[in-house]
């Protein structure tokens, strides 16, 4: 159809398929025109033995506008322009579409699953504004991109990192990746990477549905900063295999972040 909406959302020049009975939808494919980029939507529900169900959902969004994306989902305080691209593949056991997209904290806590969601191109800071965390967004969502967002902004906590992040000027946009498994309520990831214009952070650990975070991170400056920094007298004690990688803890939730170096008791004693 030429246009139409879904969710809320307009379409324009989609192709749609999907199975329903009873107004439970087990299936929907969709390609469209999409917040001024491109939607391809794949999922499927099937049934288990013992009354169990399996959800497999890929979506795909190309080159969409954020200042679209977070309009639509009421986060209107910034519009940031932009185009960023975004995919996140699921399979969930007893999950369902209605789940996905509408379920609340009670609803995705009773999911099992695991996944894999990648960002390009996009300025993660956006994710941890009240607007996108208390927004209509769909939880599961609001909490990766909320997880991702935190860990880039951990290194404003740290005093140390705080003269290169001003040398730097304005951060850049920044590519974002991380799998993931859903279990007992918690988001638990075991590799994260992010990339930006200060280097590389790899992360593990894991968000509740809450918000609640427990990560350990890795901070890579890139060569140049590496270089620039490496004969000061306290990232010195950072260099590994001729890069400085700063280790920090980041606890406490997404709305209210606690970032600390991640010290050796010999290294605590020098700070």
């Amino acid at each position: 159809f030429k246009t139409g909406r879904l969710w809320g959302i307009e379409l324009e020049g989609a192709k749609l398929s999907f199975n329903a009975l009873n107004d439970h939808l087990s299936s929907l494919s969709l390609t469209s025109s999409f917040w001024q980029g491109k939607a391809t939507i794949n999922s499927r529900e099937r049934a288990l033995k013992k009354g169990a169900s399996l959800l497999e959902t890929k979506i795909d969004l190309s080159d969409v506008s954020m200042s679209d994306m977070l309009e639509h989902f009421k986060c209107s305080g910034r519009m940031p322009g932009g185009v960023c691209s975004l995919t996140c593949d699921l399979t969930l056991t007893n999950g369902s579409l209605a789940a996905l997209f509408d379920g609340g904290e009670e609803t995705l806590s009773k999911l099992y699953g695991k996944g894999r969601i990648s960002a390009k191109n996009v300025n993660l800071s956006y994710f941890t504004d009240r607007d996108w965390q208390e927004g209509k967004v769909p939880v599961l969502l609001q909490r990766l991109l909320g997880a991702g967002a935190t860990i880039a902004q951990a290194k404003e906590e740290l005093p140390f990192l705080q003269q290169i992040m001003q040398s730097l000027g304005k951060e850049k946009l920044r590519n974002y990746s991380a799998s993931f498994t859903i279990k007992d309520g918690r988001i638990i990831s075991p590799a994260t990477t992010l990339n930006g214009n200060m280097g590389e952070i790899k992360a593990s650990g894991s968000c509740s549905l809450m918000g609640e975070m427990d990560y350990r991170l890795q901070m890579r400056l890139n060569k140049a900063l590496s270089n620039q920094y490496a004969k000061q007298p306290l990232a010195s004690l950072f260099i590994q295999d001729g890069a400085i990688e700063i280790p920090i803890k980041l606890t406490g939730s997404i709305r209210s972040p606690k970032a600390t170096l991640d010290l050796s008791p010999e290294k605590k004693a020098l700070f």
